[in-house]
């Protein structure tokens, strides 16, 4: 899985923009290396954040981005 683009859904910027910024976001994704298929999702845990999207393409959708 190799991401080539990083889009933001619209559950991510009502729901979670304040808690974890995009900022953040963009390098801990690419960077993670601890991903795993849950379902049709993809879920990602990096140096205390969860972040869970969709893979299409290229692309990682971000839905959802949490401090552990």
């Amino acid at each position: 899985m190799r991401i080539k683009k990083l889009i933001k859904s619209k559950h991510y910027e009502i729901f979670h923009e304040y808690e974890v910024a995009w900022n953040l976001v963009v390098p801990l994704v690419l960077k993670s290396k601890n991903r795993r298929k849950v379902g049709d999702k993809i879920r990602i845990l990096n140096k205390g954040y969860y972040f869970l999207g969709i893979f299409k393409e290229g692309t990682f959708i971000v839905i959802n981005a949490k401090k552990k």
